[in-house]
């Protein structure tokens, strides 16, 4: 199974918009926030999943998303890891941050934010996921290092050398950093008709599905 076979839906007009103009402005900004912080650090950072669908198709956020994803490179997630839990992190940033045991990653949010639902833990809405990540020996694909997430989403990986060689994308009002050849990432995880269909999971707050009837399983 890859992404794209998860959640399509033809018509795009009926999707709600789930971030209004205040919140997309408090992802973009905790957004910012963290990949300063990543940057001061050398943390290696990259666009994944959903972000990636939305750089390549809205140039941002994808309008009906909630969140922004990025992989953390499989060197520095100790590196990331310390300067979450001695605080350096949140004192630099005023972020706060939450470890997810099925994802293994964490998510970072606003102190201030709004409720999430309760298997998110304490994270609040919106809120920035930092995937962490293995490197596959033979291959030398960076992939997620959750069993889960890599079930669930096996095509959204990292090869060498898109790893190797990156460069800064506009994500909106921000930078984010990404495989210089985005367009095999996108085709690998999410295939071509990823242009033309809308993709719909769940939101963050309610994990609800069934109030949208376009959703299609394929």
């Amino acid at each position: 199974m890859t992404a794209r076979n998860l959640f399509l839906v033809q018509n795009q007009a009926g999707l709600p918009r789930i971030l209004n103009a205040c919140t997309a402005a408090q992802e973009y900004a905790l957004t910012q926030a963290a990949v300063n912080y990543f940057e001061s650090l050398g943390i290696v950072h990259y666009i994944s999943s959903g972000t990636a669908l939305g750089l390549c198709r809205h140039g941002g956020i994808i309008p009906w998303d909630d969140d922004i994803d990025l992989f953390i490179a499989p060197e520095h997630t100790e590196i990331l890891r310390q300067a979450f839990e001695s605080g350096d992190f949140t004192r630099h940033t005023g972020l706060e941050w939450g470890w997810d045991d099925n994802t293994m990653g964490w998510r970072v949010y606003r102190g201030d934010g709004g409720d999430t639902h309760k298997i998110l833990g304490d994270a609040k809405f919106p809120f920035l996921d930092l995937f962490t990540s293995v490197r596959d020996e033979k291959t030398g694909r960076v992939t997620y290092r959750s069993n889960l997430m890599h079930a669930w989403a096996p095509q959204e990986y990292f090869t060498e050398e898109e790893w190797t060689n990156w460069k800064w994308y506009d994500f909106g009002p921000i930078q984010l950093r990404g495989p210089q050849n985005l367009d095999d990432y996108f085709k690998r995880a999410f295939g071509e008709p990823a242009q033309d269909l809308a993709y719909l999971l769940y939101h963050h707050v309610d994990f609800d599905v069934k109030k949208w009837p376009q959703r299609v399983i394929v």
